[in-house]
Protein backbone atom coordinates (compact mmCIF):
# COMPACT_ATOMS: atom_id res chain seq x y z
CA UNK A 1 0.00 0.00 0.00
CA UNK A 2 2.85 2.36 0.89
CA UNK A 3 4.45 1.59 -2.46
CA UNK A 4 1.19 2.34 -4.29
CA UNK A 5 0.80 5.73 -2.56
CA UNK A 6 4.41 6.61 -3.28
CA UNK A 7 3.97 5.75 -6.93
CA UNK A 8 0.92 7.99 -7.13
CA UNK A 9 3.25 10.94 -6.60
CA UNK A 10 5.57 9.95 -9.46
CA UNK A 11 5.39 10.90 -13.12
CA UNK A 12 3.92 8.54 -15.72
CA UNK A 13 7.29 7.15 -16.91
CA UNK A 14 8.54 6.68 -13.33
CA UNK A 15 5.32 4.84 -12.40
CA UNK A 16 5.69 2.51 -15.37
CA UNK A 17 9.31 1.63 -14.45
CA UNK A 18 8.37 1.11 -10.81
CA UNK A 19 5.51 -1.21 -11.69
CA UNK A 20 7.83 -3.30 -13.87
CA UNK A 21 10.35 -3.61 -11.01
CA UNK A 22 7.58 -4.49 -8.56
CA UNK A 23 6.20 -7.24 -10.81
CA UNK A 24 9.72 -8.61 -11.41
CA UNK A 25 10.25 -8.68 -7.62
CA UNK A 26 7.01 -10.62 -7.15
CA UNK A 27 8.01 -13.16 -9.81
CA UNK A 28 11.57 -13.69 -8.53
CA UNK A 29 10.44 -13.99 -4.90
CA UNK A 30 7.78 -16.51 -5.81
CA UNK A 31 10.28 -18.58 -7.82
CA UNK A 32 12.79 -18.50 -4.95
CA UNK A 33 10.18 -19.76 -2.48
CA UNK A 34 9.20 -22.54 -4.86
CA UNK A 35 12.81 -23.65 -5.39
CA UNK A 36 13.55 -23.71 -1.68
CA UNK A 37 10.41 -25.69 -1.08
CA UNK A 38 11.25 -28.38 -3.61
CA UNK A 39 14.93 -28.56 -2.66
CA UNK A 40 14.19 -29.38 0.98
CA UNK A 41 15.53 -32.83 1.85
CA UNK A 42 12.84 -35.31 2.88
CA UNK A 43 13.05 -36.73 6.37
CA UNK A 44 14.49 -40.22 6.71
CA UNK A 45 11.90 -42.82 7.70
CA UNK A 46 12.07 -43.78 11.37
CA UNK A 47 12.02 -47.46 12.38
CA UNK A 48 8.70 -48.66 13.65
CA UNK A 49 8.54 -48.86 17.47
CA UNK A 50 8.53 -52.28 19.02
CA UNK A 51 5.48 -51.44 21.04
CA UNK A 52 2.63 -49.25 19.90
CA UNK A 53 2.82 -45.80 21.40
CA UNK A 54 -0.09 -43.41 21.89
CA UNK A 55 -0.94 -41.55 18.70
CA UNK A 56 1.28 -38.47 18.60
CA UNK A 57 -0.27 -34.99 18.29
CA UNK A 58 -0.24 -34.13 14.61
CA UNK A 59 1.74 -31.03 13.70
CA UNK A 60 2.08 -29.46 10.26
CA UNK A 61 5.32 -30.33 8.55
CA UNK A 62 7.69 -27.56 7.52
CA UNK A 63 6.65 -28.15 3.94
CA UNK A 64 2.98 -27.62 4.76
CA UNK A 65 3.80 -24.49 6.74
CA UNK A 66 5.81 -23.09 3.86
CA UNK A 67 3.05 -23.93 1.39
CA UNK A 68 0.52 -22.14 3.53
CA UNK A 69 2.85 -19.17 4.01
CA UNK A 70 3.52 -19.00 0.27
CA UNK A 71 -0.23 -19.14 -0.46
CA UNK A 72 -1.00 -16.31 1.97
CA UNK A 73 1.96 -14.28 0.73
CA UNK A 74 0.81 -14.77 -2.87
CA UNK A 75 -2.71 -13.53 -2.11
CA UNK A 76 -1.31 -10.50 -0.29
CA UNK A 77 0.96 -9.71 -3.21
CA UNK A 78 -1.89 -9.98 -5.69
CA UNK A 79 -4.07 -7.64 -3.61
CA UNK A 80 -1.22 -5.14 -3.30
CA UNK A 81 -0.58 -5.29 -7.05
CA UNK A 82 -4.28 -4.75 -7.84
CA UNK A 83 -4.34 -1.77 -5.49
CA UNK A 84 -1.19 -0.41 -7.08
CA UNK A 85 -2.58 -0.64 -10.60
CA UNK A 86 -5.86 0.97 -9.52
CA UNK A 87 -4.11 3.94 -7.94
CA UNK A 88 -1.87 4.40 -10.98
CA UNK A 89 -4.87 4.36 -13.32
CA UNK A 90 -6.63 6.89 -11.12
CA UNK A 91 -3.58 9.14 -11.12
CA UNK A 92 -3.35 8.85 -14.90
CA UNK A 93 -6.93 10.03 -15.27
CA UNK A 94 -6.43 12.85 -12.80
CA UNK A 95 -3.15 14.13 -14.21
CA UNK A 96 -4.81 16.30 -16.89
CA UNK A 97 -5.26 16.05 -20.64
CA UNK A 98 -8.29 15.31 -22.76
CA UNK A 99 -9.96 11.92 -23.02
CA UNK A 100 -9.88 10.33 -26.45
CA UNK A 101 -13.34 10.75 -28.01
CA UNK A 102 -12.92 7.55 -30.04
CA UNK A 103 -12.91 5.46 -26.88
CA UNK A 104 -15.01 7.63 -24.59
CA UNK A 105 -18.12 5.48 -24.99
CA UNK A 106 -16.44 2.31 -23.68
CA UNK A 107 -17.99 2.76 -20.21
CA UNK A 108 -21.28 4.36 -21.25
CA UNK A 109 -24.50 2.50 -20.52
CA UNK A 110 -26.09 1.82 -23.90
CA UNK A 111 -29.44 0.10 -24.45
CA UNK A 112 -30.51 -1.35 -27.79
CA UNK A 113 -34.11 -1.20 -29.01
CA UNK A 114 -35.87 -2.62 -32.05
CA UNK A 115 -38.66 -1.41 -34.30
CA UNK A 116 -39.85 -3.72 -37.09
CA UNK A 117 -36.47 -5.46 -37.08
CA UNK A 118 -34.35 -2.28 -37.13
CA UNK A 119 -32.10 -1.68 -34.12
CA UNK A 120 -31.15 1.66 -32.59
CA UNK A 121 -29.15 2.58 -29.49
CA UNK A 122 -29.83 4.91 -26.59
CA UNK A 123 -27.11 6.24 -24.24
CA UNK A 124 -27.77 6.90 -20.57
CA UNK A 125 -27.06 10.47 -19.43
CA UNK A 126 -26.57 10.64 -15.67
CA UNK A 127 -28.33 13.57 -14.07
CA UNK A 128 -26.42 16.57 -12.82
CA UNK A 129 -26.12 20.36 -12.73
CA UNK A 130 -24.45 22.36 -15.50
CA UNK A 131 -24.17 25.89 -16.84
CA UNK A 132 -26.38 26.33 -19.90
CA UNK A 133 -25.93 29.04 -22.52
CA UNK A 134 -23.08 31.44 -23.27
CA UNK A 135 -20.28 29.84 -21.23
CA UNK A 136 -16.72 31.11 -21.36
CA UNK A 137 -15.43 28.78 -24.10
CA UNK A 138 -18.01 30.19 -26.54
CA UNK A 139 -16.33 33.58 -26.39
CA UNK A 140 -17.49 36.28 -28.79
CA UNK A 141 -19.33 33.71 -30.94
CA UNK A 142 -22.16 33.55 -28.39
CA UNK A 143 -25.44 35.11 -29.54
CA UNK A 144 -27.72 37.27 -27.40
CA UNK A 145 -30.34 34.52 -27.15
CA UNK A 146 -27.71 32.30 -25.46
CA UNK A 147 -27.55 34.76 -22.55
CA UNK A 148 -27.59 34.86 -19.62
CA UNK A 149 -25.69 31.68 -18.84
CA UNK A 150 -27.57 29.95 -16.03
CA UNK A 151 -27.53 26.85 -13.85
CA UNK A 152 -29.76 23.90 -14.77
CA UNK A 153 -30.24 20.64 -12.86
CA UNK A 154 -31.48 17.58 -14.75
CA UNK A 155 -32.57 14.11 -13.74
CA UNK A 156 -31.08 11.10 -15.56
CA UNK A 157 -32.44 10.21 -18.99
CA UNK A 158 -31.55 8.39 -22.22
CA UNK A 159 -30.70 10.00 -25.55
CA UNK A 160 -30.05 8.62 -29.02
CA UNK A 161 -26.47 7.55 -29.70
CA UNK A 162 -27.01 8.90 -33.21
CA UNK A 163 -29.62 10.90 -35.05
CA UNK A 164 -32.65 8.91 -36.21
CA UNK A 165 -31.56 7.16 -39.38
CA UNK A 166 -33.41 6.82 -42.66
CA UNK A 167 -33.62 3.07 -42.06
CA UNK A 168 -35.39 3.50 -38.73
CA UNK A 169 -37.75 6.16 -40.05
CA UNK A 170 -38.79 4.03 -43.01
CA UNK A 171 -39.25 0.95 -40.78
CA UNK A 172 -41.68 2.89 -38.59
CA UNK A 173 -43.39 5.21 -41.08
CA UNK A 174 -43.22 3.11 -44.25
CA UNK A 175 -41.89 5.99 -46.32
CA UNK A 176 -38.35 6.70 -47.51
CA UNK A 177 -36.57 10.03 -47.66
CA UNK A 178 -36.62 9.90 -51.47
CA UNK A 179 -40.42 9.51 -51.45
CA UNK A 180 -40.80 12.47 -49.10
CA UNK A 181 -38.40 14.59 -51.16
CA UNK A 182 -40.32 13.76 -54.33
CA UNK A 183 -43.60 14.80 -52.71
CA UNK A 184 -42.04 18.11 -51.68
CA UNK A 185 -40.48 18.63 -55.11
CA UNK A 186 -36.88 18.47 -53.87
CA UNK A 187 -33.81 16.37 -54.50
CA UNK A 188 -32.28 14.22 -51.78
CA UNK A 189 -29.07 15.19 -49.99
CA UNK A 190 -27.65 11.81 -49.08
CA UNK A 191 -29.49 8.48 -49.04
CA UNK A 192 -28.81 5.22 -47.23
CA UNK A 193 -29.76 3.11 -44.25
CA UNK A 194 -27.24 4.80 -41.96
CA UNK A 195 -27.80 8.38 -43.17
CA UNK A 196 -29.72 10.74 -40.86
CA UNK A 197 -33.37 11.34 -41.66
CA UNK A 198 -34.30 14.83 -42.88
CA UNK A 199 -37.21 16.57 -44.57
CA UNK A 200 -39.17 16.07 -41.34
CA UNK A 201 -41.10 18.75 -39.45
CA UNK A 202 -41.61 18.86 -35.69
CA UNK A 203 -45.14 17.60 -36.28
CA UNK A 204 -43.81 14.75 -38.45
CA UNK A 205 -41.52 13.80 -35.57
CA UNK A 206 -44.49 13.58 -33.21
CA UNK A 207 -46.28 11.22 -35.61
CA UNK A 208 -43.12 9.10 -35.88
CA UNK A 209 -42.71 8.92 -32.10
CA UNK A 210 -46.34 7.92 -31.60
CA UNK A 211 -45.92 4.96 -33.95
CA UNK A 212 -42.53 4.05 -32.50
CA UNK A 213 -43.97 3.93 -28.99
CA UNK A 214 -46.80 1.70 -30.18
CA UNK A 215 -44.25 -0.70 -31.67
CA UNK A 216 -41.89 -0.74 -28.68
CA UNK A 217 -44.16 -0.14 -25.71
CA UNK A 218 -41.80 2.64 -24.58
CA UNK A 219 -42.24 6.40 -24.14
CA UNK A 220 -39.74 7.86 -26.58
CA UNK A 221 -39.91 11.61 -27.14
CA UNK A 222 -37.88 14.55 -28.37
CA UNK A 223 -35.33 15.84 -25.84
CA UNK A 224 -35.92 19.13 -24.07
CA UNK A 225 -33.55 21.89 -25.07
CA UNK A 226 -31.75 21.60 -21.72
CA UNK A 227 -31.40 17.81 -22.09
CA UNK A 228 -30.05 18.26 -25.59
CA UNK A 229 -27.40 20.78 -24.49
CA UNK A 230 -26.35 18.80 -21.41
CA UNK A 231 -25.81 15.67 -23.55
CA UNK A 232 -24.01 17.66 -26.25
CA UNK A 233 -21.64 19.07 -23.63
CA UNK A 234 -20.80 15.57 -22.41
CA UNK A 235 -23.01 15.51 -19.30
CA UNK A 236 -21.16 15.02 -16.02
CA UNK A 237 -18.09 13.98 -18.05
CA UNK A 238 -17.92 17.33 -19.85
CA UNK A 239 -14.49 18.72 -20.64
CA UNK A 240 -15.87 22.12 -21.59
CA UNK A 241 -15.54 21.87 -25.36
CA UNK A 242 -16.91 24.48 -27.75
CA UNK A 243 -18.36 21.80 -30.02
CA UNK A 244 -19.78 18.44 -29.01
CA UNK A 245 -16.68 16.40 -28.20
CA UNK A 246 -13.86 18.71 -29.23
CA UNK A 247 -12.60 22.26 -29.67
CA UNK A 248 -11.56 21.22 -33.18
CA UNK A 249 -14.76 21.06 -35.19
CA UNK A 250 -13.37 18.91 -38.01
CA UNK A 251 -12.88 16.06 -35.51
CA UNK A 252 -16.55 15.81 -34.63
CA UNK A 253 -18.78 17.52 -37.20
CA UNK A 254 -19.91 17.53 -40.82
CA UNK A 255 -20.44 21.21 -41.65
CA UNK A 256 -20.11 23.77 -44.45
CA UNK A 257 -20.61 20.96 -46.98
CA UNK A 258 -22.95 19.99 -49.82
CA UNK A 259 -24.75 16.93 -48.39
CA UNK A 260 -25.48 14.81 -45.33
CA UNK A 261 -23.15 11.99 -44.28
CA UNK A 262 -23.66 8.59 -42.59
CA UNK A 263 -24.06 8.89 -38.83
CA UNK A 264 -21.21 8.12 -36.43
CA UNK A 265 -18.44 8.66 -38.96
CA UNK A 266 -16.81 11.45 -36.94
CA UNK A 267 -15.55 11.13 -33.36
CA UNK A 268 -18.07 10.93 -30.52
CA UNK A 269 -18.28 13.24 -27.53
CA UNK A 270 -17.45 12.44 -23.90
CA UNK A 271 -20.57 10.26 -23.53
CA UNK A 272 -20.06 8.30 -26.74
CA UNK A 273 -22.77 10.26 -28.58
CA UNK A 274 -22.26 11.15 -32.25
CA UNK A 275 -23.10 14.10 -34.53
CA UNK A 276 -24.46 16.48 -31.92
CA UNK A 277 -22.48 19.07 -33.82
CA UNK A 278 -23.21 19.16 -37.55
CA UNK A 279 -24.72 16.72 -40.08
CA UNK A 280 -28.39 17.72 -39.52
CA UNK A 281 -30.17 20.05 -37.12
CA UNK A 282 -32.14 18.22 -34.44
CA UNK A 283 -35.62 19.14 -33.25
CA UNK A 284 -36.13 19.67 -29.51
CA UNK A 285 -39.49 19.56 -27.75
CA UNK A 286 -39.44 23.17 -26.45
CA UNK A 287 -41.04 26.29 -27.79
CA UNK A 288 -38.37 28.96 -28.32
CA UNK A 289 -38.16 31.30 -25.36
CA UNK A 290 -35.74 33.64 -23.59
CA UNK A 291 -33.30 32.54 -20.91
CA UNK A 292 -33.39 33.78 -17.31
CA UNK A 293 -30.61 33.82 -14.72
CA UNK A 294 -32.53 31.75 -12.15
CA UNK A 295 -31.59 28.17 -11.27
CA UNK A 296 -33.90 25.71 -13.05
CA UNK A 297 -34.70 22.04 -12.51
CA UNK A 298 -35.79 19.89 -15.47
CA UNK A 299 -36.97 22.90 -17.52
CA UNK A 300 -39.31 22.28 -20.46
CA UNK A 301 -39.37 25.75 -22.01
CA UNK A 302 -42.23 28.22 -22.32
CA UNK A 303 -45.85 27.09 -22.44
CA UNK A 304 -46.55 28.58 -25.87
CA UNK A 305 -44.79 30.14 -28.80
CA UNK A 306 -44.53 30.43 -32.56
CA UNK A 307 -41.53 28.21 -33.22
CA UNK A 308 -39.87 25.08 -31.85
CA UNK A 309 -36.19 24.85 -30.96
CA UNK A 310 -33.68 22.90 -33.04
CA UNK A 311 -30.03 22.44 -32.16
CA UNK A 312 -26.62 21.30 -33.34
CA UNK A 313 -26.03 22.88 -36.74
CA UNK A 314 -25.79 20.93 -39.98
CA UNK A 315 -23.81 20.15 -43.10
CA UNK A 316 -25.26 23.36 -44.57
CA UNK A 317 -24.03 25.69 -41.81
CA UNK A 318 -20.72 27.17 -40.77
CA UNK A 319 -18.89 26.32 -37.57
CA UNK A 320 -20.63 28.97 -35.44
CA UNK A 321 -23.97 27.21 -35.82
CA UNK A 322 -22.49 23.90 -34.66
CA UNK A 323 -21.53 25.14 -31.18
CA UNK A 324 -23.11 23.34 -28.20
CA UNK A 325 -24.87 26.50 -27.00
CA UNK A 326 -26.15 27.79 -30.37
CA UNK A 327 -29.94 28.05 -30.62
CA UNK A 328 -32.09 27.83 -33.74
CA UNK A 329 -35.85 27.64 -34.22
CA UNK A 330 -38.48 27.01 -36.88
CA UNK A 331 -42.21 26.65 -37.29
CA UNK A 332 -43.45 23.21 -36.16
CA UNK A 333 -44.63 22.55 -39.73
CA UNK A 334 -41.29 23.46 -41.34
CA UNK A 335 -39.08 20.80 -42.95
CA UNK A 336 -35.93 21.00 -45.03
CA UNK A 337 -32.96 18.98 -46.25
CA UNK A 338 -30.79 19.66 -43.20
CA UNK A 339 -33.26 19.22 -40.35
CA UNK A 340 -33.78 15.88 -38.56
CA UNK A 341 -34.21 14.51 -35.05
CA UNK A 342 -32.70 12.60 -32.14
CA UNK A 343 -34.73 10.58 -29.65
CA UNK A 344 -34.90 10.85 -25.86
CA UNK A 345 -36.37 8.47 -23.29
Amino acid sequence: VRLAIALAMKGKSERTQSVELFIRHLTESSNEETVNLHDQEPKKPQPAPKKPNPAPKINQSDKEKKSKSLYIWGIGGAVALALLIGIIKFCGRSSGGEASPETSDSTAMVDTYYANGVSFEMVRVEGGTFTMGATAEQGSDASEDEKPAHQVTLSSYMIGKTEVTQELWEAVMGKSVSQIASELGYSTYGEGADYPMYFVSWEDCQAFITKLNALTGKNFRLPTEAEWEFAARGGINSQGFKYSGSNTIDDVAWYDDSTTHPVATKASNELGIYDMSGNVWEWCNDWKGSYTSTLQTNPTGTNRGLSRVNRGGSWYNDAIGCRVSYRNNNSPTYSTNYLGLRLAL
